[in-house]
């Protein structure tokens, strides 16, 4: 009875080891077809979007269309069957890799196993054939050679099953090894690429300063799944600013990470990497059988056969981890640059996802920033200075405006305005300006204002507004302000001018009109009621003799000017001061060449261009004489 029970948990055991030895073979086998290089679809891959206005960029140009392949770095490359520029499609053989040491490896495996196999079948028949033979008696040499049969059967099953097992848990330790080693290779593939922005810090170490296009800031940042990574507010704030100046210029890339991938992150995200069940419970359950077997013969081919099996184990491992390592596909990108500004307000404690940031950032309407000082007349936003099209200058709140400036748009009866906004956002965002001035005067004195000083808007509008003193009169409208119904005042600076059209329309309307000159505005201001010379009175139906429309004349050459016209006019039939006849006007003379035609003239008199084309087609002959005076 005792011998039937062994026997029977002796074939038990026997049957168990034939099924992990083939299962043994099935997973040696399954992991080394697996070693082949991932290709992807260039589905996967992404154009770029670029934003701004800016001309000109710089860089590498490559193809939009672009997958690289890395061999396995433990493996050797046997053939290479495209070279560079070639076009492959899918399917094409790239490379074959040196697999004759693996495949020795695999059938030197196989006969081991076959020949374990055999040795187990024999020793099954010769103990089948031992306990068909009858023993009487004692214990006989038969049943001895039984018993000694079933040790040797025990002990070469117990090898098999101790290498069997040791093979599954180191089959265990090199998957708990190899993911350990993929965790971290994912993590140095992932380093630099974030779920998250929270710091400027976190960009790439190949950003530059962010100063220029080429010198952008990097940020990588990866999506895992359908969770899309985020940029905090506050880094934002230091990358877009309302300054165009202070903009720094950055590029956002969003990248899908792998599927493999999904675990491991460049922010340093932990995955757990635990036994299987099934692999536990191959362990266990080797594990009882040695137990139960008492396997410790032949310990050297264990050995032999172990150091084989982790050999090949290892290497299907090495391979499979490596082709897990993908790298990310990018999805998008922004590029952040000054031409941009934000048109909503960044909370800096928000994290933003990139298409939150795409639909707050805006493309400015402004060329150039906002002034802090305006140094120069070209420092206009628009305009040409015109009534219609007047000068428009933007300045922020505090801005000044250089002297030079002033005095240069008003010496030349340029119009201007000047808009001030707190910021350049406020200006997009079409925000009422804090302050309006409108420089619309022409023809003032500019002789208070001060080329080199800095004036701020209000310091300006103050001094414009105290000018008294012109330095051109060029209509009846540039009267003064204490002008009163019956006389128009007239207040010049030193060297000022009257043009002529001006004391022509006062004297034709019947204006009384007086016109004073003062050194400057200190002097007006310290005493109007005492010009710098004397005054000149207009009054009307005063000869006008002599006094062109477009001259402008000073006050000294304004009353010369009209002292000769009183003179011409108490001398109508010697001097004119105007020829429109050839022979009416004539004082002497026929023409001929032997009698001039004699013509006298007030001083600034003037010849009708009728009589001289008359002179000249009739080949007559005239002396012109012009007199100061009588």
């Amino acid at each position: 009875m005792k011998n039937k029970k062994k026997v029977a948990i002796i074939s038990a055991a026997a049957v168990l080891a034939v099924v992990l030895v083939v299962a043994g073979i099935v997973y040696v086998t399954k992991n080394k077809k697996s070693s082949v290089v991932d290709v992807y679809s260039m589905d996967l891959l992404n154009t770029s979007d670029w934003f701004g206005e800016d001309a000109q960029l710089s860089g590498t140009i490559t193809s939009d269309y672009v997958q690289e392949v890395y061999p396995n770095e433990s493996e050797e490359v046997k053939n290479v069957y495209v070279k560079q520029g070639d076009t492959v499609k899918e399917g094409d053989k790239l490379m074959r890799y040196n697999v004759e040491e693996q495949e020795l490896d695999l059938k030197l495996q196989e006969l081991q196993i076959k020949s374990a196999k055999i040795e187990i079948e024999r020793m099954e028949k010769e103990l089948q054939k031992l306990k068909n033979t009858k023993t009487t008696g004692s214990v006989s040499g038969g049943e001895t050679n039984l018993m000694q049969a079933s040790l040797n059967l025990s002990s070469l099953k117990g090898s098999t099953l101790a290498a069997v097992m040791n093979d599954v848990e180191d089959a265990a330790a090199n998957t708990q090894e190899t993911k350990k080693q993929t965790t971290t290779e994912k993590t140095k593939a992932l380093d630099g690429y974030h779920t998250a922005i929270t710091s400027v810090d976190q960009k790439d170490a190949s950003s530059g300063d962010g100063s220029a296009a080429d010198k952008a800031y990097i940020f990588r940042m990866l999506k895992e799944g359908e969770k899309e990574p985020t940029i905090r507010g506050s880094v934002l704030r230091e990358l877009v600013k309302d300054k165009r100046t202070d903009t720094k210029y950055a590029t956002l890339i969003s990248y899908q990470a792998p599927d493999s991938q999904q675990g491991g992150t460049g922010d340093g995200a932990n995955t757990e990497n635990a036994k299987s069940g099934n692999e536990k419970d191959k362990t266990s359950e080797a594990g009882s059988v040695i137990g139960e077997e008492n396997a410790g013969a032949d310990t050297g081919a264990v050995e032999k056969e172990e150091k084989t099996t982790k050999k090949t184990k290892a290497q299907v491992g090495d391979a499979g981890a490596k082709q897990e390592m993908n790298v990310p596909t990018e999805v998008e990108r922004l590029a952040i640059t000054p031409a941009l500004y934000a048109a909503e307000t960044i909370a800096a404690d928000k994290d933003y996802t990139l298409a939150e940031v795409k639909t707050m950032l805006k493309t400015r309407t402004l060329a150039k920033d906002l002034s802090d000082r305006v140094e120069k007349s070209s420092d206009h936003f628009s305009g040409d200075g015109s009534t219609a099209s007047p000068y428009q200058f933007l300045l922020r709140t505090g801005g000044t405006v250089q002297g030079s400036v002033l005095k240069e748009l008003m010496d030349h009866d340029q119009w201007a305005e000047f808009r001030v906004y707190r910021s350049e956002t406020d200006y997009e965002k079409k925000k009422e300006p804090e302050e309006i001035w409108k420089l619309t005067v022409k023809g003032y004195s500019t002789d208070s204002v001060e080329a080199t000083k800095t004036y701020t808007l209000a310091e300006a509008k103050a001094l414009v507004d105290n000018i008294q003193l012109r330095a051109r009169i060029t209509a009846i409208s540039d009267k003064a302000a204490q002008s009163g119904d019956d006389t128009y005042i007239y207040l010049l600076s030193e060297g000022g001018t009257v043009r002529g059209s001006v004391v022509l329309d006062l004297i034709k309307g019947e204006y009384t009109a007086s016109f004073r000159g003062f050194k400057n505005e200190k002097a007006y201001d310290a005493d109007p009621d005492n010009p710098k010379g004397e005054p000149v009175e207009l009054r009307g139906e005063m000869p006008t003799a002599g006094i062109h429309p477009e001259i402008e004349y000073t006050l000294s050459d304004l009353q010369k000017a009209l002292k000769r016209a009183e003179e011409a006019s108490r001398l109508p039939a010697v001097l004119k001061t105007e020829i429109r006849d050839k022979k009416e006007d004539a004082f002497s003379g026929a023409g001929t060449r032997e009698d001039h035609y004699q013509y006298r003239l007030i001083s600034n008199g003037q010849i009708r261009g009728s009589v001289i084309n008359d002179l000249m087609k009739n080949n007559e002959y005239g002396n012109f004489y012009e007199y100061a005076s009588e």
